[in-house]
């Protein structure tokens, strides 16, 4: 039986092994301990890479897609032999963590753009979830489960000296929210730093959770979420920093949008809402605006060169 096949690894038969005959397509880790295989119910498994000193577990992927069926990140450590999963029914237990990881970043080192069309669920302790694709990441249904913060980014991570993640810097790629849109209602903190995002879906997250938008050429930390200095763009900057279609919308308690790249514009046309707290927009580019939008507090729009507001 299959689960049979991956329990007996923790007694002495190579999980890793099974994991490298049954890797999933969609998900092809590159370095490490991380390893993938597909769950009994079709559902692709990621045992993440063993999390160090600081809680962070940082897995390299050729490719990093999630289609509709969801993607498992398994934080479950040897506590326990196995656990019941959301997406993936029963899991055995990641041999590669004595210590279930607080943070999981998810870099592609490949020029393969990702896709995000459905789920990726943390097995095991709750932890920050991070997709790094230089490449750029289309969102199209995309959502997460049991974690608080979920970050999506096209910028190359930095370290601290303790090994916890210090930064990103962005110099190029694009996010691109369409189709089923993304699903943060169970989140707190939504980030997306991009040097262009388009938003064609629906963007959401808890009720009194943030989003944070940050365009540009930037240096972006990751603990305060703001943008500590600049960095060099490769290639021609794009027509917009972040352009939002009718279709497009924005809700959740507080919203942050910053554009960065000097004149670099913004458009809205789909809706904005801030149900809690604050919308705040700044733009170094003009700004257009062609929608409603809300905010429980203050609504705060600023551009270097503003039109339309």
């Amino acid at each position: 039986m299959l689960v049979a096949a991956i329990g007996s690894g923790l007694f002495g038969v190579s999980s890793f092994a099974f994991a490298q005959v049954n890797a999933a397509t969609t998900v092809v880790p590159t370095g490490g301990n991380t390893n993938a295989y597909i769950a009994p119910n079709g559902v692709p498994v990621v045992n993440i890479n063993t999390a160090n000193a600081a809680g962070l577990s940082h897995n390299k992927y050729t490719r990093y897609d999630v289609e509709s069926v969801g993607l498992v990140l398994n934080n479950g450590n040897t506590s326990e032999i196995a656990r019941q999963s959301q997406l993936a029914g029963q899991v055995m237990a990641n041999v590669n963590l004595a210590a279930e990881a607080r943070v999981i970043l998810n870099e592609v080192v490949s020029t393969r753009r990702s896709t995000l069309a459905g789920f990726t669920e943390v097995l095991g302790g709750k932890a920050d979830v991070i997709v790094a694709n230089p490449n750029g990441i289309t969102c199209s249904g995309c959502g997460f489960i049991n974690t608080d913060r979920a970050t999506l980014t096209t910028g190359m991570p930095g370290f601290n000296a303790d090994g916890s993640l210090s930064h990103f810097t962005v110099t190029r790629g694009d996010i691109l929210i369409n189709g089923a849109g993304l699903n943060a209602s169970a989140q707190q903190t939504l980030d997306l730093v991009t040097r262009s995002i388009r938003i064609d879906s629906q963007i959401n997250t808890a009720a009194d959770g943030s989003i944070g938008v940050t365009t540009g050429t930037n240096k972006w930390s990751y603990a305060s979420r703001s943008v500590t200095g600049t960095a060099t763009g490769e290639g021609a900057a794009p027509e917009y920093a972040i352009d939002s279609s009718a279709l497009g919308g924005m809700y959740a308690g507080r919203i942050r949008l910053i554009a960065t790249e000097a004149g670099v514009g913004v458009r809205m046309l789909g809706e904005a809402a801030a149900t809690v707290d604050d919308f705040t927009l700044t733009s170094a580019g003009k700004i257009e605006i062609q929608s409603t939008i809300s905010a429980a507090r203050d609504n705060s729009i600023a551009s270097s060169a503003a039109s339309g507001t």
